[in-house]
């Protein structure tokens, strides 16, 4: 039996549409005005700005990464994969000659990046404009932080620090009968280490960086605090033909007689064979792994022992005042994250990312001296071991543009030291001289 649907129901159901109608349209509209008064989340922008010397090799093992350009982008795409609310803009600059100010060029017209990488010597020079960091979450060695300290301030956290270098052979210089200096020493002690480990036929103190690969021991003066190579970021007025420079480099000369042959016959990276089975006492702290490596695999019979020293000064420089230097570092510019908070935090967080093991790894010269205790052993692949041997141990990053043209000249100019073909004075002298026609033309 059919039944009749009442005018009233049909009537109520009508009205009941239309009542849902309604709400449904108003909270249509209430929903257009909320949307455009609250639009959907973006995604937080950072550029990234990063200055390069032309022949910073990178890990050719990365396929597609052939040049700084590659690299960045290659970065950039990791960090947004493992934070997906962020997005980075790279822009790389490979400076030579007058393309060094690029960066001065954007900041006068107002573009200012998010985040700085550069060399420090480049970096010191915006230093005022860089926001103030907190102190990082990461491993950092306290030396390579200060470093960069500016009016007592964390200005920049360091990618690549060069004052990590030094670390003693304790197990050596114990087996020889030889007293273990403390951190912080003096010439006169690593004379009479030098004639202790040389008297006892089981090692040396040091060799000198090769006369080939160049450049690296009037670290040692510069280190020891007595010798800058430039002074206030002049670089066009080389300063290290300082009295306490010459007087360095003639103590290193007096060391000869206890060392493994003279640096002007020295072969490329001839030095570390015996520093890798622990006859050589002082190397660099990158350089420990090999060594360990000797001992697990038998090549030597015992452990050998680390610690970090710091370089021997002369004298007359009282309580070792190093000059310690980050080679690489990364800064936020204060201007660019002001008044927004989240942005800032996320530049923040994206700085010490770069400092860490994952972007190191793929650079030939941070594995040695990282500025953390997570980037100090990143190993390198076989065609960045190959660059080594062309580029020298750490490829370029000093605190200036002519850092591989300078080791050329610090090579030519030592080796007619070392083969008594000139003083220390004519040596340092010349050096400067040259060195100051190369940053001219870079600067």
């Amino acid at each position: 039996m059919s039944e009749k649907i009442s005018k009233s129901t049909i009537k109520r159901v009508i009205e009941g549409l239309v009542a849902v109608m309604f709400v449904a349209l108003i909270c249509v509209m209430f929903a257009q005005v909320v949307l455009k008064e609250l639009p959907l989340t973006e995604k937080i922008v950072i550029e990234w700005y990063s200055e390069y010397s032309g022949s910073v090799p990178f890990n050719a093992t990365i396929e597609g990464v052939e040049s700084a350009g590659d690299w960045g982008e290659y970065l950039a795409g990791v960090y947004e994969a493992e934070n997906p609310g962020v997005d980075i803009v790279s822009q790389v600059a490979v400076y030579t000659g007058g393309s060094s100010e690029q960066l001065s060029v954007r900041l006068a017209a107002g573009r200012v990046p998010t985040v700085y990488e550069g060399f420090s010597g480049r970096l010191f020079t915006y230093a005022p404009l860089f926001l103030e960091l907190p102190k990082p979450t990461a491993p950092f060695l306290p030396e390579a932080l200060d470093a960069l300290a500016y009016a007592d301030k964390i200005i920049a956290y360091p990618i690549t620090y060069a004052g990590s270098l030094p670390v003693l052979n304790v197990t050596l210089v114990k087996n020889a009968g030889c007293k273990v200096p403390d951190v912080q020493w003096t010439t006169v002690e690593a004379t009479e280490l030098a004639k202790c480990l040389s008297d006892s036929g089981l090692g040396h103190l040091m060799a000198f960086w090769t006369q080939k690969q160049s450049g690296h021991n009037y670290q040692w003066g510069w280190f020891s605090g007595g010798a800058s190579l430039f002074e206030n970021g002049n670089y066009l007025e080389c300063t290290f033909n300082t009295d306490y420079a010459i007087d360095y480099l003639e103590w290193e000369k007096s060391l000869l007689p206890y060392l493994p042959g003279n640096p002007s016959q020295y072969d490329v990276l001839s030095w570390l064979d015996p520093f890798y089975i622990g006859k050589i006492a002082i190397g660099a702290r990158g350089f420990v792994p090999q060594v360990e490596a000797a001992f697990l695999d038998g090549t030597i019979k015992e452990r050998q022992v680390f610690v970090p020293v710091n370089w021997p000064h002369l004298p007359s420089v009282d309580g070792n005042p190093l000059h310690r230097e980050a080679e690489r570092a990364v800064a936020v510019f204060a201007s660019s994250v002001e008044g927004n908070d989240k942005l800032k935090e996320e530049a923040i967080k994206f700085a010490e990312w770069i400092t860490g093991p994952g972007p190191n790894f793929a650079h030939d010269y941070r594995g040695s001296h990282g500025s953390r205790e997570d980037t100090q052993s990143v190993p390198m692949s076989p065609e960045a071991l190959k660059v080594q041997e062309e580029f020298g141990a750490w490829g370029p990053g000093f605190a200036s543009g002519g850092f591989n043209q300078g080791r050329t000249v610090w090579s030519e100019e030592t080796y007619k030291f070392w083969a008594g073909e000139q003083t220390a004075r004519e040596t340092l002298d010349n050096f400067c001289g040259r060195y100051n026609e190369i940053q001219a033309e870079i600067w």
